[in-house]
């Protein structure tokens, strides 16, 4: 397998699981708590199964136990207002929007990591700004909407975690380290939210690939989900050309938007959201 195919898999089932991720959440008595909980555990065992293969390596807590920590708060968090808000706004719509998130891990890593800032960053946060913006005009204003605003919360604690993994792999196997990203956040939610363990045993019945009821989508959500990070890790290994892998990944915002218009007909306000796609991408390339 060649890098160029590794990341084209990659790109393309992050962006299915985005859509399955919807496709289970918009029903209104869907709890999005147990869907994330569930989704991230089984993520995490396939992700644990490839992490033995290759050599599992624990990082070393000595060095990295509060960046773990906080690994853990920041991923938990995000995740549930990422799953939230998936519950309350189109998949196109929140795609753009979570996107925001390569501008708080760019300013976390000017901060953190002491980063520099240039003209082609501040262009690249512009038009990421604009591509909110745009989304989110309501007649003559912006207005954000609680699934809006949940979707700025997790592209947030998806930026700053995003920089706190950067300084853990320094030293980290990644992995491992992605199994535990998965694996730890899905036991802390659900050990503060115990009630939702009913909920997950439904979601976890046998599902039978013939029928493409709930269990079954959880199911080809989790593969997916696994197979889209360890086709990007491979995509790293094989190629070893992080200056034109990191550009083409984040291709994923146009994809991702492109099909929940055609899968999810998602066609209100169609002008905006692929305008809106494509100044998000373009500012993220800015930003790398």
């Amino acid at each position: 397998m060649n890098w160029q195919l590794a990341l084209a898999s990659s790109i393309f089932t992050y962006s299915i699981v985005s859509i399955l991720q919807r496709v289970l959440l918009k029903d209104e008595d869907s709890d999005p708590i147990a869907y994330f909980i569930v989704i991230q555990l089984l993520t995490g065992i396939i992700i644990g199964i490839y992490a033995i293969l290759k050599g599992f390596h624990l990082p070393d807590l000595t060095k990295t136990l509060p960046n773990i920590i906080l690994m853990t708060f920041l991923y938990g968090a995000g995740s549930i207002a990422l799953y939230s808000s998936l519950k309350k706004v189109e998949v196109s719509e929140f795609t753009i929007l979570f996107s925001t998130r390569a501008i708080w891990a760019f300013f976390a890593a000017i901060f953190f990591l002491k980063e520099t800032f240039s003209l082609n960053h501040a262009a690249g946060t512009v038009l990421i700004l604009l591509s909110t913006i745009l989304v989110s005009w309501r007649g003559k204003r912006v207005k954000f909407s609680s699934g809006q605003t949940l979707a700025f919360f997790a592209a947030i604690a998806y930026g700053f975690a995003f920089v706190n993994d950067a300084f853990v792999l320094r030293s980290a196997d990644l992995p491992s380290y992605l199994c535990l990203t998965f694996i730890l956040p899905g036991l802390a939610v659900w050990a503060v939210n115990p009630q939702s363990t009913s909920k997950m045993t439904l979601l976890l019945k046998k599902a039978t690939f013939e029928k493409l009821g709930t269990p079954t989508l959880v199911y080809i959500a989790s593969i997916m989900m696994a197979i889209s990070y360890i086709m990007l890790f491979l995509s790293y290994q094989i190629g070893r050309n992080a200056t034109q892998i990191a550009p083409l990944q984040q291709s994923v915002t146009v994809v991702t938007v492109l099909l929940g218009i055609i899968l999810l007909k998602e066609r209100a306000d169609l002008w905006k959201k692929i305008a809106g796609a494509i100044l998000s991408f373009i500012g993220i390339l800015f930003l790398i």
